[in-house]
């Protein structure tokens, strides 16, 4: 890297990311991603074979048609840890913010910005600013994943980049967002990014499966558990607007 006002050169590590060919992801699915969420619904183990033979979102649409609730019951330990040192509250904020993308009547390919605002106007956790709230959590968990947290080893909180993103657009061209542009690069990131849905065979993603020697709460008589896993993409780029991911 080249320094414009003193001269000196150094070398300085960046996050990669390249548009050619297809988009890049910033966080790969796993059995570490998953959320488990409770479904406050009585349903049949017939009804449950018929629900996961259905794409997951007729899936949860239908679910929510019916009454159900969804309540975060687990999470992968490690992954949940690394969340937990972005934030204390990230682990919640993430699980509705999937639950959020998988409800929403919208386009399918709805960027994080769009869930946040969804969330904003819910407002499931009670938030005074939810205006503000949904989005900076979803803005923190971008910024981690781009410069260093991944889903199955412990993270120690520092940037493994520290120079800052290297993008390779889909004509070719380089562009660079150094690493103290954090706040576009947040904002660029949350409106230009979004939940993938992997294979539903893999990794018991979207399934709702039987609960066994679950004690029967007042609130909830269902055993019924619906595992999430989700992706995180850069989705298609038009024009580099905010700034530059």
């Amino acid at each position: 890297m080249l320094d414009s006002l003193s001269g000196d050169t150094r070398l300085q590590d960046f996050t990669f990311k390249s548009f050619v060919g297809s988009s890049p992801t910033l966080l790969n699915a796993g059995r570490a991603t998953n959320f488990q969420y409770q479904l406050s619904l009585e349903i049949t183990p017939t009804e449950i074979s018929r629900l996961n033979s259905l794409p997951i979102r007729v899936t949860f649409l239908e679910l929510i048609d019916r009454g159900g609730g969804f309540t975060l019951v687990n999470s992968h330990e490690e992954f949940g840890a690394n969340l937990s040192v972005i934030d204390s509250q990230m682990i919640e904020g993430i699980s509705h913010s999937i639950l959020a993308y998988y409800s929403m009547r919208c386009v399918r390919k709805a960027v994080l910005c769009q869930i946040a605002n969804h969330r904003a106007a819910t407002n499931p956790m009670r938030i005074a600013i939810p205006g503000v709230f949904y989005h900076h959590k979803l803005n923190g968990h971008l910024e981690a994943v781009t410069y260093g947290v991944v889903t199955s080893e412990k993270w120690d909180g520092k940037r493994t980049a520290l120079g800052g993103l290297l993008i390779v657009e889909k004509n070719g061209e380089l562009t660079c967002i150094p690493a103290g542009s954090s706040d576009e690069h947040r904002e660029y990131l949350l409106q230009s990014t979004k939940f993938e849905t992997p294979s539903r065979h893999r990794y018991k993603f979207g399934s709702l499966a039987q609960r066994r020697q679950v004690p029967a709460r007042p609130e909830s008589s269902s055993l019924i558990s619906l595992i999430s896993n989700d992706i995180l993409r850069s989705s298609s780029r038009g024009q580099v607007g905010i700034v530059l991911f």
